[in-house]
């Protein structure tokens, strides 16, 4: 009731425009008085606080407000108007700060108020979740007012306003158009802008224009460490997820088989370039430092990806033939034991590469890292429960002890495959954060659990932190040639 009010009074007082006098205007004595006592009031509205507060303020905002109504053709009505607004801002009357503002603009564009009522008029509107009004408001200082201090700030805001209205086009041209008057005077923030530019391409599937935006950053070479590692975290991941011609499973390039994970090649030239970009987020930073531990992280997980993916594409494992007299032949075993061998080693290097990617620190990648282990470790037991079968023994007692032999070495793989996914939904759980990645550890426990859930209960504890769960499961590999 009271803004309506407000509202009423301000239009009634906008009846009497600039240039147009009033029947009996008052006396210069008497306006000088009146705004003494206007000015008064707005100094006792600052210093009071709560109620008191409101009211003095919205007393002012009318005084002033008075003084405009029966003087229009004071020199500085523009001061006049603009007090006023700001009182009745302060006295949470931002409707009425709203209108004055307007008309302030209106009848006064050549007074050197307007700018920052503009501005102010942007910011009012926002506080009122009038966002497309903001914007509108913001807009007109930038375009009419690029020059002031605080255009680079509108500018900044536009582009968000813009951005959360879904004008994606407009939120584009703000931030070119910051780009193209600040770079070489705020160079930090034109970078920034750059960067919510790509964020904003990626994520409306405009991947190849995100890649030349930051294809463009780095080329500038002028990136703070910090932000030059995101940018390079952030293009290496856009070009290694388009690497792969199909939707991935926790991050991993692979398609389903009846017979498990089989991967799918990542595109050579994107794959290429993504790795690249990894490798430069690493080289010459300190991964402790706390700005650019999440870039560094993102990088690590995309690297034990690749790691992962290349152990999985050793799969599956050969048929190990045997001769006339029920022994392997010596070539099949041969054959068998150069498999184990770079199976071994590949584990190895995804187990370093895993490892590597727990020690980045960072609890959102803590959760990725989880994900794409419990699928590993869950797969590489897969592997060897789904070995052939060697014809030779089919049938005979030999067949259970070399199908027992094979799941005595897949139950420590499965079992840390379950661990994993299990810290994966703890940590998920504890950051309460829902992503692809925690349903794929959802659907994992509720596939392997029941049928752990007997040697859970005769076995301590499950480790509750991935550096512990990370203990060799087979033995180490033969040393390289």
């Amino acid at each position: 009731m009271r803004a309506t009010l407000i509202a009423i009074c301000v239009l009634g007082a906008g009846l009497a425009r600039a240039g147009e006098p009033t029947a009996t205007e008052p006396a210069p004595g008497a306006v000088a008085q009146a705004l003494a006592a206007a000015d008064d009031t707005a100094r006792a509205a600052d210093a009071a606080i709560g109620d008191a507060a409101l009211a003095l303020h919205e007393a002012c905002g009318r005084a002033y407000l008075e003084i405009a109504a029966g003087s229009p053709r004071l020199p500085n009505v523009d001061e006049l108007l603009i007090n006023a607004a700001r009182c009745f801002a302060r006295g949470g009357s931002a409707g009425a700060a709203i209108a004055l503002g307007e008309r302030l603009v209106a009848e006064h564009p050549q007074s050197r108020l307007a700018a920052a009522t503009l501005a102010q008029l942007g910011a009012l509107h926002a506080a009122l979740g009038q966002y497309a009004q903001a914007a509108d408001a913001l807009g007109r200082f930038t375009d009419r007012y690029p020059a002031e201090a605080d255009a680079p700030d509108a500018l900044w805001n536009l582009i968000a306003y813009r951005a959360a209205l879904g004008d994606a086009a407009g939120a584009d041209r703000a931030a070119a158009l910051f780009v193209r008057r600040y770079a070489g005077k705020r160079l930090s923030a034109a970078a920034l802008v750059r960067v919510d530019l790509a964020q904003r391409q990626a994520a409306r599937g405009e991947v190849a224009a995100a890649l030349v935006t930051y294809a463009g950053l780095l080329k500038d070479g002028r990136l703070e460490p910090a932000l030059r590692a995101q940018v390079l975290a952030a293009q290496g991941e856009l070009a290694w997820q388009r690497a792969c011609p199909r939707p991935t499973i926790a991050g991993l390039c692979v398609r389903t088989t009846p017979a498990g994970l089989v991967p799918v090649p990542r595109r050579a030239a994107d794959a290429t370039a993504a790795r690249a970009s990894f490798r430069a987020v690493l080289h010459g930073v300190d991964p402790s430092d706390p700005s650019v531990v999440a870039s560094v992280a993102r990088a690590q997980v995309h690297l034990a990806e690749e790691k992962i993916e290349a152990t999985l594409a050793l799969a599956p494992m050969p048929n190990l033939a045997f001769g006339s007299d029920h022994q392997p032949t010596p070539a099949s075993l041969k054959a068998t034991l150069a498999w184990l061998t770079a199976w071994q080693r590949s584990i190895a290097d995804a187990d370093r590469a895993i490892t590597d990617a727990v020690g980045a620190r960072h609890p959102a990648s803590a959760v990725a890292v989880a994900a794409r282990a419990a699928v590993f470790y869950d797969q590489l037991a897969t592997t060897l429960a789904a070995a052939p079968t060697p014809t030779a023994i089919r049938g005979q007692p030999a067949e259970q002890a070399y199908r027992d032999g094979l799941a005595e070495h897949a139950a420590p793989l499965r079992e840390r495959g379950r661990q994993a996914g299990a810290l994966c939904l703890q940590q998920a759980g504890e950051l309460g954060i829902v992503t692809d990645d925690v349903a794929v550890c959802a659907a994992l426990m509720a596939r392997v659990e029941p049928r752990w859930a007997l040697a859970e209960r005769r076995s301590p504890a499950a480790p509750t932190t991935i550096d512990t769960m990370l203990a060799p499961a087979l033995p180490e590999p033969p040393p390289a040639p």
